[in-house]
């Protein structure tokens, strides 16, 4: 079966993951294409292109910062090609998978865009915004007419109610409902179609969770979300954005599911259940006002928050070889 991706469900999980590279041998095994609204590669492109003038504007603020600290030397950032780096990202998209197909809209859509923006009529939003999600559904209703498609994004809000497609888009495809199967995510996707049996248990999860590969996985996730935590320290003080694993005090795996990545690599993707010990630093309250001074020391104190995470386990072999944490919240 072909799989149509939303934008969404890309970034989440990214070209190079081994989430993807299950999805790449899905559609090798099963003959099938990757089908990519042109919509969603211009957003991937765009989104990739922010990124990249971010990370130049934070890069030259190190090396001013640097100047200001070495004034007596030469010091410049690397010449980097922002043109080339999106050519070549746009290029790995492409290739990443067997058969891709580009799908463009066709002119007729621009009516119904504006009938559908000017009606507020899903997937466009009650301000009649969204206007790429209507593209790329009129792009879906096309395709789903020839034949069976998978349709994974992970917007709740366009494209789904109480996990099912909304009523209106059902409608959109009359009798060819059975011919869309949607998910929330790429892993909802693998679950049902790329699920297999392995040597891989809960026996053999339990004993991953204490290793350092996902110790390090969680630590990157709360160091790209210093105020994770925040909640449960503002009433001390004012939290400084440190943030350290300690370990997991206790855990329980509420779910899990096995797919091929690649010759002799496996995928696991795992819901957990956690008490984390974690250290916080922060700034104490006094007279209920936050406040910075020099001589004011901060104060660190350990956490004990109960979290669910989604956790995805790289096996080559049968080692671990990487972890990742893609989504954590409160539990």
């Amino acid at each position: 079966m072909d799989v149509l991706l939303d934008t969404n469900a890309v970034r989440a999980s990214g070209i190079d993951s081994v989430a993807f590279r299950a999805l790449s041998t899905y559609l090798q095994r099963t003959r099938s294409r990757l089908l990519i609204p042109s919509v969603v590669l211009e957003e991937l492109c765009a989104q990739r292109r922010m990124l990249i003038q971010k990370l130049q504007r934070d890069l030259e603020s190190v090396y001013n910062d640097l100047r200001r600290l070495f004034p007596g030397d030469t010091v410049a950032p690397p010449l980097l090609d922002s043109s080339a780096a999106l050519t070549a990202y746009r290029e790995q998209v492409l290739r990443s998978a067997d058969k891709v197909e580009v799908l463009v809209n066709v002119a007729d859509d621009l009516t119904e865009l504006v009938r559908r923006l000017a009606g507020r009529i899903p997937p466009a939003s009650p301000n009649g915004e969204e206007a790429r999600d209507v593209l790329l559904w009129l792009t879906l209703v096309s395709i789903a007419r020839a034949g069976r498609v998978a349709f994974i994004s992970g917007d709740q809000k366009a494209f789904f109610k109480s996990g099912e497609l909304r009523p209106e888009l059902l409608s959109d495809l009359g009798s060819f409902q059975s011919n869309v199967e949607a998910f929330n995510g790429l892993d909802e996707f693998l679950r049902v179609h790329h699920a297999r049996s392995s040597f891989i248990d809960t026996s053999w999860i339990k004993e991953q969770i204490g290793t350092k590969q996902v110790s390090q996985a969680v630590e990157e996730f709360l160091d790209e979300r210093p105020d994770f935590f925040n909640w449960w320290i503002e009433k001390k003080g004012r939290p400084t954005g440190y943030v350290s694993l300690i370990q997991f005090v206790q855990h329980e795996i509420e779910d899990y599911f096995v797919s091929d990545a690649a010759p002799n690599e496996l995928y696991v993707s795992i819901i957990l259940w956690a008490e984390l010990e974690v250290e916080v630093e922060y700034d104490p309250k006094t007279e209920d006002t936050y406040f910075r001074d020099d001589k004011l020391t901060s104060t660190c104190e350990c956490i004990y928050p109960c979290v669910r995470m989604q956790l995805q386990l790289k096996v080559v072999g049968e080692g671990l070889d990487t972890a990742t944490v893609s989504t954590m919240e409160s539990a």
